[in-house]
């Protein structure tokens, strides 16, 4: 979570995505890291941006994605918690489907 740290600084985020770069083309980082330095560095940007009113939030998608996010609310000192988009999408479903059957009961 090292671009998390860097977006915590609050540094310019094209300065600091410029300086990941540069650190690849010196030689002094593998481009491996850069993608995760990177990838920290904007998921960090948000939260960056989001300031103190950002309260607890839900995280909705893949979970591997979720996790960085989760980690980078922590550094923040933002709660998370994750949601099974495909168990949210058939809990959404369910209702609408309700909600249509009971519509349709009071029409007939």
């Amino acid at each position: 979570m090292e671009g998390v740290a860097l977006a915590r600084h609050r540094r310019p985020l094209s300065n600091a995505l410029f300086g990941i770069r540069a650190r690849v083309v010196a030689g002094n980082m593998p481009a491996s890291r850069a993608r995760d330095m990177a990838s920290g560095l904007l998921i960090g940007a948000e939260f960056a941006a989001a300031g103190e009113e950002c309260g607890d939030i839900v995280l909705v998608g893949a979970a591997p994605l979720c996790e960085r996010y989760a980690k980078a609310a922590a550094l923040f000192g933002i709660a998370s918690c994750w949601r099974d988009p495909q168990a949210l999408y058939c809990a959404a479903l369910t209702q609408f489907l309700k909600a249509r059957n009971e519509h349709a009961s009071r029409s007939v």
